[in-house]
């Protein structure tokens, strides 16, 4: 069964550049809900995205806006000789994270349990099993 597609908005997944359709569930509800070709289906209930997709919906793929065209970053000033001598001495306070101890220090390793150890538990566990089914029987 196919829906029905109400409209286009800009997928409002983040990071996300497609164009989602618009489409509303059946039944009770009533919502908006969107599917996108990359990131899928998302259905949002809550009060602000139904009113985000109700206020951004167009009718068309033409009329959704194409996001920007990252620009190039701008050329940065070239530096003299007497200003780049007077920027490496004056470096400014950098404070960086102590890295954690990576040190193979002690290291627990698991408790091992005996092959004798589980099959004394086994069998008792196998006992009561054996005497419950015996009570029962009988």
């Amino acid at each position: 069964m196919s829906k029905t597609i109400h409209g286009y908005v800009a997928c409002p997944t983040h990071g996300c550049d497609q164009i989602a359709s618009v489409l509303k569930t059946s039944g009770t509800r009533n919502q908006y809900y969107t599917r996108c070709p990359e990131c899928g289906c998302d259905q949002r209930n809550g009060a602000k995205h139904q009113q985000w997709i109700a206020d951004n919906m167009r009718p068309s793929h033409a009329e959704i806006k194409e996001p920007a065209v990252a620009q190039a970053p701008a050329p940065l000033p070239e530096k003299t000789a007497s200003s780049s001598a007077t920027e490496s001495t004056q470096r400014p306070d950098v404070t960086r994270p102590a890295r954690p101890d990576t040190s193979p220090g002690e290291v627990k390793q698991p408790v091992k349990t005996s092959k004798a150890t589980r099959m004394g538990v086994l069998g008792f566990a196998g006992m009561i099993f054996g005497g419950l089914v015996g009570l029962c029987i009988a």
